[in-house]
């Protein structure tokens, strides 16, 4: 499981992720998009796709396929679709919020070829440690620091 809060649509069935990063979302889509081009799982390729109509300099939207082969094809209108074609798994969101933070919201999408969700959780677990690597996600011993001077700010505050 991919640490964060994770939420599940009662609806669809469709599970969300969501946590709050250190940085802007401009600074953090370059990073997804390369962790997907370097990223391989079970044979297959990842691509993140920035959607332009859904982003801004305060928002992005990103979108992640997976599949053996990437590139221009053409597919003739009574030929069956061939089998190799990416297929989207999942879409991160990046929201900008207060105080230089960018609130990350992915949400896997339901098919069957991503039926159990491995793929794209496999995914999300390699962004979450290069984003720890280099310091846009905090790691458990940094929180517990950060609220351990918290409560102790708390305490000196209240302390009589």
């Amino acid at each position: 499981m991919v640490s964060g809060y994770r939420k599940m649509n009662e609806k669809s069935g469709q599970s969300e992720i969501r946590k709050q990063l250190n940085g802007t979302p401009v600074e953090l889509a370059p990073h997804v998009a390369r962790v997907a081009a370097d990223f391989t799982f079970r044979g297959l390729k990842y691509l993140a796709l920035e959607k332009l109509n859904r982003s801004s300099q305060v928002s992005k939207q990103l979108m992640i396929s997976c599949g053996s082969r990437f590139g221009p094809r053409i597919i003739w209108i009574d030929e069956e679709p061939p089998e190799d074609l990416p297929q989207n798994i999942g879409v991160i969101t990046l929201q900008a919020v207060p105080n230089n933070k960018t609130l990350f919201i992915a949400k896997r999408n339901l098919s069957s070829f991503e039926g159990d969700g491995s793929y794209f959780d496999s995914f999300l677990k390699r962004l979450s440690l290069e984003l720890k690597s280099l310091g846009f996600e905090e790691t458990k011993r940094q929180k517990a620091w950060r609220w351990f001077k918290r409560i102790i700010e708390i305490w000196k505050a209240v302390k009589p």
